[in-house]
């Protein structure tokens, strides 16, 4: 079985231009997607294979290919030095978000969406007991993977005390803080979401500088962590970018 899939014209194209990708699989006689990936097949030095749709439709389990497979690497991770380095290179303050143990592929995918488009400089997840990059990732994040920095870290509760040192705020989202709109989050900053279920845990939370919430209005007590991302990640993108 070939492994490592993503499908339609968006997220191929995206894997092919950043070199994420190691193989294609073109519909025959499909004459204007086929000329416009085979050219740039040819330009990124990719293998292509024509296949008829019922082999595509196979690779992509069923799903809206748009006649096109790619077969991509594995995933290149920044590391957390680079992430900063990055944001020095820029002259910004860094935005970071650091995942605690999200391990719904969807999720993660969901999430890198949403911090590329907030403006965020990189994601930091765990090299155990989270989500890797994958294809499915890559898909969910509708091909943000290809544009924000990602890097794994040993341990959560370590990498906040370095952030801390580089004089950069973290602030986890959980019940029982402070409502996320009174909090500012301008300037160096770095937001922590928990896994799905428990949330951050409290050897966490004690490393943290502060907790930011999310007031609920209704019967229900959480918001997926995805949501929870977006919610907070916005309202950080608006702090930042006002004018004083």
């Amino acid at each position: 079985m070939i492994e490592d899939l993503i499908f339609g014209r968006k997220p191929a194209e995206e894997a092919m231009e950043k070199s994420m990708a190691k193989k294609v699989y073109l519909l025959k006689n499909n004459k204007g997607n086929v000329a416009k990936f085979q050219d740039l097949a040819q330009e990124k030095n990719l293998p292509v294979q024509l296949v008829d749709k019922a082999f595509l439709d196979d690779l992509a389990g069923g799903k809206n290919h748009q006649g096109v497979v790619c077969q991509i690497k594995p995933y290149n991770y920044s590391s957390y030095e680079e992430i900063l380095a990055y944001t020095r290179k820029r002259g910004e303050d860094p935005f970071l978000v650091l995942l605690d143990g999200v391990e719904d592929p969807q999720n993660l995918g969901a999430i890198i969406r949403t911090a590329y488009l907030a403006g965020a400089h990189g994601v930091l997840i765990p090299k155990h007991r989270s989500a890797k990059v994958t294809a499915t990732v890559f898909k969910t994040s509708a091909g943000a993977c290809a544009h924000i920095k990602i890097a794994q870290v040993t341990n959560v509760n370590q990498t906040i005390e370095k952030l801390k040192k580089e004089n950069i705020w973290v602030y986890g989202a959980d019940m029982g803080g402070q409502a996320y709109y009174k909090q500012n989050t301008k300037g160096p900053i770095c937001l922590v979401l928990g896994s799905e279920g428990k949330g951050l845990s409290d050897p966490t939370k004690s490393h943290l500088d502060g907790i930011l919430s999310i007031p609920m209005y209704g019967d229900l007590d959480s918001l997926n962590v995805s949501v929870s991302a977006g919610i907070l990640a916005f309202d950080i993108a608006r702090q930042r970018h006002e004018e004083d």
